[in-house]
């Protein structure tokens, strides 16, 4: 019997412990209580009308550049839609820096990367990204290929 207190002791601490561990589990990460609060802490964003999208839009046109393979030149407008006004007026002061950001991202692209809506997708999410990480103030919310145009010479 002696020999059996000190093993049934571990069984009875190592239960307490699992069942601890259990429930700290249940309540911290599977509760559906606790992700109510940070719903609550999560900015709603409600979609821009057309009148937002219009003063919050930034253009950058003609940019013309080789692509990687450099047979191929392309024309590209786009325009650059943010989330605030400083965000505007901040982009717009950061325009060179966002067609020097363009022509490196279409100078690293492939023609047949820039095919299809997927491919166009692809580019402006690269844009996004990179743009982005320049803005301090706020940041981009769509970018859109207004106009795209590939020759091959």
């Amino acid at each position: 019997m002696k020999k059996m207190l000190p093993v049934l002791i571990i069984v009875l601490v190592s239960i307490t412990l699992i069942s601890v561990a259990a429930f700290s589990l249940y309540h911290f990460v599977l509760n559906d209580s606790g992700s109510s609060n940070n719903e609550a802490a999560i900015e709603e964003t409600k979609p821009l009308t057309a009148e937002e999208k219009k003063e919050l839009t930034v253009e950058v046109n003609d940019i013309i550049t080789n692509l990687s393979e450099l047979n191929y030149i392309v024309k590209v407008n786009m325009d650059f839609i943010v989330d605030s006004e400083e965000a505007k007026n901040e982009l717009t002061l950061l325009t060179s820096t966002v067609k020097s950001i363009m022509v490196k991202t279409l100078a690293d692209t492939a023609p047949d990367e820039m095919k299809g809506s997927k491919g166009q997708d692809t580019f402006t999410a690269k844009i996004m990204n990179a743009v982005n990480a320049e803005l301090q103030e706020g940041k981009l919310v769509q970018v859109q290929i207004t106009d795209l145009v590939i020759n091959r010479q």
